[in-house]
């Protein structure tokens, strides 16, 4: 009868939890700081350029696609505030 082989499943900190997103959410706000300043892009121009860039790095591994998941939830957010907010006020 054959040997029975076991299975070793790798546990361990990856970055597809917590740690992953939080490391996401560190690499867009240094990105804010230092990067986005130097950018000669301006107001939702900007905002529709940093989304497309955030979505291209969000389909990567690691803490690059965590920052591009970021990307694109935060710019998603910038271009759809300016339709949610007029609603809002009306109210």
């Amino acid at each position: 009868m054959a040997k029975k082989r076991k299975s070793h499943s790798k546990r361990g900190f990856g970055m597809s939890g917590i740690i992953g997103n939080i490391a996401g959410v560190g690499g867009y706000i240094v990105y804010e700081a230092y990067l986005s300043p130097k950018i000669p892009l301006s107001g939702q121009t900007k905002n529709i350029a940093e989304l497309a860039v955030g979505a291209y790095l969000s389909r990567k591994s690691g803490i690059i696609g965590n920052v591009g998941k970021t990307a694109v939830i935060l710019n998603a957010y910038q271009l759809l505030r300016g339709f949610i907010a007029p609603a809002v006020d009306n109210y």
